[in-house]
């Protein structure tokens, strides 16, 4: 992938596919072959892509025909290219990240490495902890398109940054959850992460809080 020349910190292998391709492969473990909701798991999944569905149905009613017309021209972020190997050299960063995207994509993985041990250990809080697996990387996803659009400054890039950030916000949230959940019973990482999870969440409000009091964004839903 060719880095953005207006986000010339993105990665030239695009993080954002490895992180796209980790959740697939938790999709692909527990999808239904019925199209039905049977498991715990399958319901936490079919909660998250729901998520998504009526972000972008909101995103799309705020939009003319000309908007759409570009939206459509864009390959959509979860078509990335799989044939894509995920090799190391291709993480080669053109320039430094912000810190703050380099500090909540470390939380992320960090976090995902803890719950995904807890839940292999298939006990009464694996439903936490998979929750917490399926929505922690889409916080370092959501907020790197929405750095990435809000680069472009044009009232459509802003629009999808707002709506980025604000889906961020929402799943760190189910994540903070499930944590509480996971320290009252007794998992001391889980109140570890707590609270810079905390932090990161007062951050991104902060910078959605900003996003919105820039009246060219053309929506209203998220202002």
């Amino acid at each position: 992938m060719i880095a953005d020349p207006q986000a010339p910190w993105m990665f030239r292998r695009d993080e954002v596919d490895l992180l796209e391709e980790d959740i697939d492969d938790l999709y692909d473990l527990h999808q239904s072959t019925t199209g039905r909701v049977h498991t715990t798991e399958q319901a936490i999944i079919s909660e998250q892509l729901d998520t998504e569905e009526q972000a972008d149905a909101e995103l799309t009613m705020q939009m003319d025909v000309k908007w759409l017309t570009r939206l459509h021209a864009q390959k959509p972020s979860w078509e990335s290219d799989r044939e894509r190997l995920r090799d190391e050299d291709d993480l080669t960063c053109d320039v430094s990240r912000p810190p703050f995207y380099e500090q909540l994509f470390r939380f992320a993985d960090q976090v995902f490495v803890y719950v995904s041990d807890v839940y292999a250990r298939q006990d009464e809080i694996k439903e936490h902890a998979f929750r917490v697996q399926v929505n922690i990387k889409m916080v370092p996803i959501k907020c790197a398109n929405a750095l990435s659009e809000e680069q472009h400054d044009d009232p459509l890039s802003l629009m999808i940054a707002k709506k980025e950030f604000a889906l961020a916000i929402i799943y760190l949230e189910r994540i903070l959850l499930s944590l509480a959940f996971m320290a009252a019973a007794h998992e001391d990482r889980a109140q570890e992460f707590l609270a810079p999870g905390t932090q990161f969440k007062q951050r991104l409000q902060q910078h959605l809080a900003r996003l919105l009091r820039d009246r060219r964004g053309i929506g209203t839903d998220y202002e």
